[in-house]
């Protein structure tokens, strides 16, 4: 399990996804590197211009064959240009000595972009550096060393706002819930001082994910040893990881080079007042063995929650995406979803007009869709409100002929010079005159179905998923089919003519061949993605590659 969660780092799956792993946090004077030379027998440089700008992750692995490889994670917000370059930055070596680890510092602070210079570039980065030691006699260990926070600026060299980016990163890393934080305090400080101690507590209330690690016992005042002993067994600051004490070497120790560490370290807690603690609490040995155990059980307790939630990830990745539509990005593209689009508009169309409503369930979610039932239940009502409504004169069935005194009005109106009765032209009048209704009823038949047929359409568009711009060209084509038939239907027929069975029907103007005579100006500003949208896309993109590696990983 420890392995299948290294690789899934590895992955970038830990940029999604919260992963088990030790964080090692502290100040810049807590002699953390010195507790992970000890813990990794590591060689870390001590040049002062080599100190950490960047967290390591450092892991080992038990291998037949011996191998150091190194390379750089680039941080998740990196520019494709920037990962590409750290990307491609990688090394493998037999030995690591402190000449060699030297110089790959140097190289890994010129990829990144890191000086001292802060005019030049930045003096911290968010970009991880990677070594994972293989070897016949290593057991499993993985740990990240993070940046050691500061209260003070150096002048020319950092900055308030690096200070803060630290503390910000720092942040970052143990607020992951599935870490164990391994906080690094100097033993001869008052513990209600550290500010890293303060930061643990605030995203690990109970302290059970939280393992405190005493420093330079030795630099600890004659008669204040009891505080550091009260720590170690847990009768004040209690936590539930509990404390471990590690005795580093001093810088003069370490200009020695026949100095043994450990030596050094088990002749210093064989000594009072230390020489009574417990052993699996004292001396970096112990604190390996310890850590490892926590890692592992910690790492089965979390990982079934790991899987579930990579692939609830994955699911919500591939939803998303799905979400965006097809890709939009080339000619091609845009002119083969148009076309698709324009298609299953025609296909339901056909079906709305044939009363086949059993072919799409999209009739099922939207009623109003269903265009043939609305258009002869609308010429039904428009049937009898020319029936009842259409005359300007009512008559009973009884009397025959027009009445008399609209005969009367209508002949005093409109008689001439000729002889007779009356001129047969009358009847044209009065025609007019009891038809003059219809006009209006006519008119407002039409425009009762041009609503309807807008928002057929609109929801037809809305359904079939045309995104964004597609509303300008839906607008576009809405106005001209309408507009251009209004002026002309006055009549069932017309209604017919122009909006189910013509050539020129709104039905029929979206369609395959209207794609196919769009310019590419026409198509992109259609169909095309916008800036944001293709950044969403890759994102998610590359956010589904990560997690499907890690779903492969963890299968």
């Amino acid at each position: 399990m420890l392995d299948k969660i290294d690789k899934l780092f590895a992955c970038n799956v830990g940029d999604y996804i919260n992963l088990p792993q030790i964080v090692v946090v502290g100040d810049q004077s807590s002699r953390k590197s010195s507790v992970l030379e000890g813990l990794t027998d590591l060689p870390f440089p001590r040049d002062s211009g080599l100190c950490t700008r960047f967290a390591t992750q450092i892991t080992f692995r038990r291998s037949v064959t011996r191998q150091i490889a190194v390379l750089i994670v680039p941080a998740r917000d990196s520019s494709a240009d920037h990962a590409k370059l750290l990307r491609s930055w990688a090394k493998d070596m037999e030995i690591l000595d402190q000449k060699a680890f030297a110089e790959i510092i140097r190289e890994v602070h010129t990829v990144i972009g890191i000086s001292n210079d802060p005019v030049q570039s930045k003096p911290f980065s968010n970009d991880v550096l990677c070594l994972e030691v293989c070897g016949p006699e290593q057991e499993h260990l993985s740990v990240i060393d993070v940046l050691g926070i500061f209260k003070r600026t150096t002048q020319g060299v950092t900055s308030k706002a690096d200070m803060q980016m630290v503390k910000s990163m720092v942040q970052g890393y143990i607020e992951n819930p599935r870490s164990v934080i391994l906080a690094v305090i100097l033993a001869n400080v008052d513990i209600a001082t550290q500010e890293i101690l303060e930061m643990a507590e605030e995203v690990d209330l109970e302290g059970q994910r939280t393992l405190g690690v005493l420093t330079k016992p030795d630099l600890v005042d004659k008669g204040a040893e009891k505080a550091v002993v009260d720590l170690i067994e847990g009768r004040r600051h209690q936590l539930a990881l509990g404390w471990h004490l590690v005795r580093n070497p001093g810088q003069q120790e370490l200009s020695d080079p026949t100095t043994d560490r450990h030596a050094l370290e088990r002749t210093f807690f064989a000594l009072p007042p230390y020489n009574n603690l417990d052993k699996d609490k004292v001396g970096i040995p112990a604190l390996k063995i310890r850590l490892q155990e926590v890692l592992a059980t910690h790492t089965r307790c979390e990982f079934p929650k790991v899987k579930s939630e990579l692939n609830k990830k994955l699911k919500t990745c591939r939803s998303s995406l799905a979400n965006l539509g097809e890709k939009r990005e080339t000619l091609a593209d845009q002119s083969k979803y148009l076309i698709d689009v324009a298609t299953r508009f025609q296909e339901v169309a056909s079906l709305a007009l044939d009363a086949k409503y059993w072919g799409n369930d999209i009739f099922n979610q939207h009623s109003n869709l269903k265009l043939a039932t609305l258009i002869v239940n609308r010429s039904e009502a428009f049937s009898k409100m020319v029936e009842e409504m259409g005359h300007t004169y009512q008559f009973e069935a009884a009397i025959k002929g027009l009445p008399e005194p609209l005969l009367t009005e209508v002949y005093r109106a409109s008689r001439g010079f000729k002889l007779g009765t009356f001129d047969p032209s009358l009847l044209t009048i009065i025609i007019k005159e009891q038809l003059k209704k219809w006009d209006s009823i006519a008119l407002g038949y039409i425009n009762s179905l041009l609503e309807r047929y807008k928002k057929a359409v609109a929801q037809v568009a809305f359904i079939l998923q045309v995104k964004r711009r597609q509303k300008r060209m839906q607008q576009v084509m809405l106005e001209k089919s309408f507009n251009d038939c209004s002026h002309d239907v006055v009549c069932m027929q017309a209604a017919k003519h122009h909006l189910i069975s013509g050539p020129t029907t709104p039905l029929k103007l979206f369609s395959p061949a209207f794609v196919g005579i769009m310019t590419l100006e026409q198509l992109e500003e259609v169909v095309g993605e916008d800036p944001r949208q293709k950044r969403t896309r890759k994102q998610l993109l590359k956010e589904m590659e990560d997690l499907e590696k890690g779903k492969k990983i963890l299968i």
